[in-house]
């Protein structure tokens, strides 16, 4: 898993330059943090998308999300969606702590879930580890899919739905059950864009 690192209260309050025990005093854990963070961002994206005619629209609320993170910075420069025609369908959950990237052509049916953080088995409260998922050019995710964090999934790649994926796919792959495995792979030459 590329791109993972852990972080821990001891630090996350060291950057702020605070204390441990006044962080604690406002937040029992990151997870409340997280969720404060969260509960702010949601309220102000929805204001700015409540015009949107669903599901006409859906693809301008789609963009709009993305131009919501961009304008973030900081705060949201983990989800990045460098290509075009990328569509993501209702219900996705994306914890994008650890970064996300769709390539090119990427689809998503709804209830998509893509994690990028987690916990530490041994050091539950204080240690997250993080891990960057990757989604490459014309990939296909299925209904209900989870994709774990640090993943990369191969471009032209199809992940089944309910699969849940802990390991990369290779380009061109089809994927499914709990965890996921290769079912079959696709013909490069039969691909069109």
């Amino acid at each position: 898993m590329t791109d993972t690192k852990e972080n821990r209260v001891t630090e996350l309050c060291s950057r702020a330059m605070i204390n441990k025990k006044t962080f604690y005093v406002y937040y029992p854990t990151l997870d409340d943090l997280l969720a404060e963070i969260q509960a702010e961002y949601s309220a102000e994206y929805i204001e700015r998308i409540k015009d949107y005619k669903l599901p006409d629209e859906l693809d301008k609320v789609n963009r709009e999300f993305f131009l919501f993170s961009e304008e973030k910075g900081l705060a949201y420069e983990k989800i990045t969606c460098a290509g075009k025609g990328v569509f993501i369908n209702h219900s996705a959950i994306l914890s994008a702590s650890g970064g996300i990237e769709f390539e090119d052509g990427v689809m998503a049916a709804p209830g998509l879930r893509i994690a990028t953080i987690n916990h530490d088995m041994y050091d539950r409260h204080t240690t997250y580890t993080y891990g960057k998922v990757r989604v490459k050019k014309n990939a296909w995710l299925g209904m209900g899919c989870t994709i774990c964090p640090g993943v990369t999934i191969g471009k032209y790649a199809v992940v089944a739905a309910g699969a849940v994926v802990t390991k990369d796919v290779p380009d061109y792959a089809v994927v499914g059950g709990v965890p996921a495995k290769v079912i079959k792979m696709l013909d490069p030459e039969q691909m069109k864009d």
